[in-house]
């Protein structure tokens, strides 16, 4: 049986210009489009201190997800 989720870490490499702000507000619209679409998990990497941006704390994002979400588990 095969399993769909989306992972997100949000790492934003040195060479791209995407703003952090929207990397978070994308990843929030597609958490919401895989909760109504059937997917079957959102994924939250994390990894402190590095400066790429790396998840430093997925509470605080799955709590975002979770507002937008109905039924996918985070």
């Amino acid at each position: 049986m095969a399993v769909f989720v989306v992972r997100y870490d949000l790492r934003r490499p040195s060479f791209a210009e995407t703003p952090m702000d929207e990397l978070y507000r994308v990843a929030l619209e597609q958490a919401g489009y895989a909760d109504e679409h059937g997917l079957d998990a959102v994924v939250l990497s994390e990894h402190h201190g590095v400066d790429d941006g790396y998840l430093p704390s997925p509470i605080t994002l799955a709590a975002a997800v979770a507002a937008r979400t109905r039924r996918i588990p985070i």
